[in-house]
């Protein structure tokens, strides 16, 4: 019993001085108080052509007692050579407006994933600091998919209305695009970055479309979809408004292609021997909804969509659509609502 009773007086001092130490601690941290309102930053991108300058201002963040909020921008990207760079810039400016609060980055002609990091810190110790952190990734619209940077002149077209180039296939002894089109006045790009229209063209309603594709080209009907996957399988049995089985592979761009160097594209699943025997080179760049005029892109790494001029005979809202999913060697048909749903379009030579 003596033991215990002099076990715990040692402790007891212990456990006041600890328990001091913890007020103490909670007594500091309640002198600092936050800032008001929410750290925000202007409209930043998911994706920004290699070389070019990105301007970014700050808001929302407000010194209760009307002083300055100085900004520190932190700028850190890991390259292909894992190798990371910082920027740092300060800018001490009145937090309303904010006149000199705004940075400038200009990316370097590489492919990497860029962070940016902006901090609002007050010009007195009695409040917090707080902070912001955006992703950006740069492209390329020849390095972002190396796969897709054909150089043939052989099966090579120009685009009269914008002079982009078209490369074709022949497939079945019909000529189809061997790059998702690209058409500026028409369609979404990827995350409505304008960057991504030549990595992954454009996401198109169903009535663009129709009417997208240039001059000595069309839209494919579900039976010449029906018959380029006959010609693929070395049958005559698909018929419009089925899944082509077997087909997949021969026109899914090989797994070992990459996006942005790093960023894989399909993923090797055992049941889908890719071959990309056609050359008909099919990424998957997913598809796109659009939510009341917001709009949301799914499936990237996992489906590629592409339109057919056949729409739906029991729904006129509707119409039919190839798709491939990552895990099946199948073509598959499906129908969406013709304005919401945005899907890649092949067009084929007249």
């Amino acid at each position: 019993m003596k033991v215990k009773l002099k076990t715990f007086a040692i402790l007891l001092p212990l456990l006041l001085a600890s328990a001091m130490v913890s007020c103490s601690s909670d007594d500091d941290d309640t002198t600092k108080l936050y800032m008001s309102g929410t750290l925000a930053l202007s409209h930043v991108p998911y994706y920004m052509q290699a070389g070019e300058t990105l301007t970014v201002r700050p808001s929302g963040v407000i010194h209760p007692l009307g002083h300055n909020v100085g900004y520190y921008y932190q700028v850190n990207y890991t390259s292909s050579s894992t190798s990371i760079v910082k920027d740092t810039v300060k800018y001490a400016t009145c937090s309303k407006p904010y006149p000199d609060s705004s940075f400038s980055f200009t990316f370097p002609d590489t492919l990497a994933n860029f962070t940016i990091t902006c901090y609002a810190y007050p010009n007195d110790e009695e409040y917090y600091s707080t902070s912001i952190s955006s992703t950006v990734a740069t492209v390329d619209s020849l390095q972002s998919i190396p796969a897709l940077n054909f150089k043939s002149i052989e099966f090579h077209e120009v685009d009269p209305r914008d002079s982009r180039d078209i490369f074709y296939v022949k497939i079945g002894g019909r000529s189809w695009m061997r790059k998702n089109l690209v058409y500026h006045k028409m369609g979404k790009p990827f995350f409505e970055c304008e960057c991504m229209r030549p990595v992954f063209g454009s996401f198109y309603t169903w009535e663009e479309a129709c009417k997208a594709c240039p001059a000595g080209w069309h839209l494919p009907s579900d039976q010449e979809w029906a018959d380029m996957a006959n010609a693929v399988g070395g049958s005559t049995s698909f018929k419009p408004g089925e899944d082509f089985y077997g087909v997949a592979g021969a026109l899914m761009l090989p797994t070992e292609s990459r996006f942005n160097v790093t960023g894989e594209l399909w993923e090797f699943w055992p049941d889908v021997k890719i071959t990309n025997s056609t050359g008909f080179c099919a990424i998957p760049a997913g598809y796109s909804n659009n939510m009341g005029g917001e709009y949301d892109f799914v499936g990237y790494t996992e489906y590629a969509c592409f339109w057919t001029s056949t729409a739906s005979a029991d729904n006129s809202d509707r119409a039919y659509y190839r798709y491939i999913y990552e895990k099946e060697d199948v073509l598959k048909a499906g129908l969406a609502d013709k304005t919401s749903f945005g899907a890649s379009v092949r067009c084929i030579k007249d």
